[in-house]
């Protein structure tokens, strides 16, 4: 059978000791039907015993003779070959990297993407077999080499800027800085000359000069080729170049460990770069001014930046522009600056910038106004009427809403890191933030059920949102969820930045937000894992929060006004603004004047 054979010879190799014969039946099987990946990945035990004389007498002859006779056909089976060889082989050994080469670096010409692929799946593991090799430096010089050469076309390059990319992400290679200088500037002179309609390639291709000059600034380079790379990121910035600013900064931002990303900016920060941010927070608030419809990404992104180089500095100064912008949160969302903008926190939702970068930025400023010690820290996230929160806290709630993930963390890890600098740098934000929380995702309830119910009226409606399915679905067993998406929102991150909020309420109406906040969501199932957590954190929260309210303030205030907070939600209770002499019954009814609560 062709799928057992795998497992028979990884089973008797680690039976029988003469590993020779068992070898000489896997070259002879699996080169002599060009086995899939999965099949070779069975045989994944026989290949991490091969030592490196095994590779150089037997499986480098052949591998380099069916690839040169049966490319197309071989580059499948090679690449999981070279998966499951141990990291102690050294290609370099008896020229087989350089002879390997010549073949792979004709394959990313290819026509093929699938074959484009192989190639640079193989060349990828190539480098990252054993780094301390001479084959890593041929890999990539080879590679960088093509980039300004051989490739011609722009997908022949996206595969040579991807294999860069993930040698560099996935290796975290230590190599002469002169080699680093070489493929930095052919990255840079390659990916100066795409064209705009060349998205996917230009985009591989800066992500792989981002991680390079990580690898750079790892073997303490400033060489050439980091030069070149930081005046390439620079150049946007100096111009004062809105959409290529987003494309490039709003990457370095979001796609390198910020811990880097502060000294690539220190690097990146001169006078030109400094009159370039602030046209950039200019242009933005003109077009905040001008549109609420379209967010002002580079505005956020100049922000960000100018946030970054404030505390990398050391010098904890910011422009006035910058200043004012971020000093708005403190502000209604109808008197905000572009920060904080409806555009900003809707784009959360699906801008791959935004997302990450929002809560970031606001966690950042956060922590900028407690080492200043400034005043208007204590009012930058507040309550400021009875249904109203600053804009800087719903903000925090639409990314609470709709976590994005970062380069280092889960969207849920990043999302609660973001909250955490909050509390730590002020701590009184926790009631608002519970308050803005339990609002907004009000809100995105009530949305999401109109939306289905107005779906739902008619037959017609009802079967273009929802297909009849004329096929029966297949059973699963166990828990199954189609998406974590819940009555449109992230209702598991909601979950958890409400207990851990719960920990630094001050008052019962926010505490019964918090006991609320950690059911959005779930179900009404009486048994499962699920009731069992809700039990165990609901109970934490009443031990470790409440009853030293009610210690203090006494049970019969306590649970009465819990229970009266907590049933207006369980009711759809609707709250409205007391009547004022000169309001007419319009006014009082309207959607300004009330909120609905479903959750």
């Amino acid at each position: 059978s062709t799928s057992d054979y795998g497992i028979a010879l990884s089973l008797g190799c680690s039976l029988d000791e003469s590993l020779q014969e068992w070898l000489d039946l896997f070259v002879q099987r699996v080169f002599s039907t060009f086995a899939s990946q999965s099949d070779v990945r069975l045989c994944f035990p026989l290949l991490k015993s091969i030592s490196q004389e095994d590779w150089n007498n037997q499986l480098a002859s052949t591998v380099n003779l069916k690839l040169r006779a049966n490319p197309e056909r071989a580059l499948e089976t090679t690449v999981a070959l070279m998966e499951g060889l141990s990291a102690d082989i050294d290609l370099s050994d008896g020229d087989c990297d350089a002879l390997l080469m010549e073949t792979l670096l004709k394959q990313l010409k290819s026509t093929k993407p699938n074959i484009r692929l192989f190639a640079q799946k193989i060349l990828t593991r190539m480098a990252l077999l054993k780094p301390s090799s001479s084959t890593l430096t041929t890999v990539v010089t080879a590679l960088a080499s093509a980039l300004t050469s051989s490739l011609s076309q722009a997908d022949q390059r996206q595969a040579a800027y991807e294999a860069l990319r993930d040698i560099a992400a996935e290796g975290k290679p230590i190599m002469d800085i002169s080699v680093v200088s070489i493929v930095l500037e052919s990255l840079v002179t390659a990916l100066g000359k795409e064209a705009k309609t060349a998205t996917a390639a230009k985009d591989a291709g800066l992500q792989a000069v981002l991680q390079w000059m990580v690898v750079a600034k790892r073997n303490d380079g400033g060489d050439k080729g980091y030069e070149a790379a930081i005046e390439f990121i620079r150049q946007p910035l100096v111009a004062g170049n809105g959409p290529e600013t987003v494309w490039k900064c709003g990457t370095l931002l979001t796609f390198v460990n910020p811990d880097t990303v502060e000294s690539i900016v220190l690097d990146l920060w001169n006078a030109k770069v400094y009159d370039g941010l602030e046209s950039l927070v200019e242009a933005s608030t003109k077009k905040h001014n001008a549109s609420s419809v379209i967010p002002p990404v580079e505005g956020l992104v100049a922000v960000n930046m100018a946030l970054m180089h404030a505390f990398a500095s050391s010098s904890m100064e910011l422009s006035p522009r910058v200043a004012k912008a971020l000093a708005a949160g403190s502000g209604s969302i109808s008197k905000t600056s572009f920060v904080y903008s409806k555009s900003m926190t809707d784009a959360v939702v699906s801008n791959a910038i935004v997302g990450p970068l929002l809560p970031r930025t606001i966690a950042m400023y956060t922590k900028y106004l407690a080492k200043k010690d400034d005043a208007a820290s204590a009012k930058y996230m507040t309550i400021l009427e009875e249904t109203t929160v600053t804009s800087a806290a719903n903000a925090v709630a639409c990314c609470v809403a709709h976590p994005a993930a970062t380069v280092d963390m889960t969207a849920s890890q990043a999302i609660q890191s973001s909250v955490q600098t909050v509390l730590t740098y002020q701590s009184s934000a926790a009631d608002s933030l519970l308050k803005a929380i339990l609002l907004h995702t009000n809100t995105l309830t009530l949305k999401n059920e109109a939306m289905f119910k107005s779906m739902s009226a008619t037959r017609e409606a009802r079967e273009a949102f929802l297909p009849m399915e004329h096929e029966p679905r297949q059973q699963v067993k166990g828990q199954y969820i189609d998406s974590d998406s819940h009555r449109g929102f992230d209702s598991n991150a909601v979950r958890q930045v409400g207990m851990k909020l719960a920990a630094f309420a001050t008052n019962v109406s926010s505490l019964a937000s918090a006991l609320l906040l950690i059911h959005v969501g779930t179900t009404s199932h009486t048994l499962g894992k699920q009731r069992r957590t809700l039990i165990s954190k609901t109970l934490g929260i009443i031990n470790e929060n409440v009853l030293p309210f009610i210690d203090s303030v006494g049970e019969d205030t306590v649970l009465d006004e819990m229970a009266n907070f907590v049933s207006e939600y369980a009711c759809f209770y609707r709250p409205q603004k007391e009547k004022v002499s000169d309001a007419t019954t319009e006014d009082v009814n309207s959607e300004d004047n009330s909120i609905s609560f479903a959750i």
